[in-house]
């Protein structure tokens, strides 16, 4: 059984999971995918979209954010971009199964936070 419906039972097909990456092409106008990232947001930032996101990625996200484009931009994420969206927060016994699967599945590519 797939780790997210135990992480997050009422997420279907047509809920949007957000990642760092998309969170970054929308703050940093500077990404090539700025505009396309902003385009999305406005189409998908309705009620009628169901959108999340997870509490790692949410810490991640916000120490590029810092990192990068400085505390201004860490504001703007935390009191606009992230306010329609639902973060699920991560379980210990949640964690444990991602780092097995992490683990089990043996790829460097692969990554625990998303």
């Amino acid at each position: 059984m797939p780790i997210w419906p135990r992480f997050m039972p009422t997420m279907n097909l047509e809920t949007i999971f957000l990642d760092t990456s998309g969170f970054i092409a929308i703050l940093n106008s500077h990404e090539n995918t700025h505009a396309a990232a902003c385009k999305l947001w406005e189409e998908w930032n309705t009620d009628a979209i169901p959108l999340c996101t997870s509490n790692y990625i949410v810490i991640e996200t916000t120490a590029v954010i810092q990192h990068r484009l400085g505390m201004q931009a860490v504001n703007v994420f935390h009191s606009y971009v992230l306010a329609p969206v639902h973060v699920a927060w991560i379980s210990e016994a949640l964690h444990e199964a991602a780092v097995r699967d992490l683990i089990m599945f043996n790829r460097r590519q692969l990554s625990l936070v998303d």
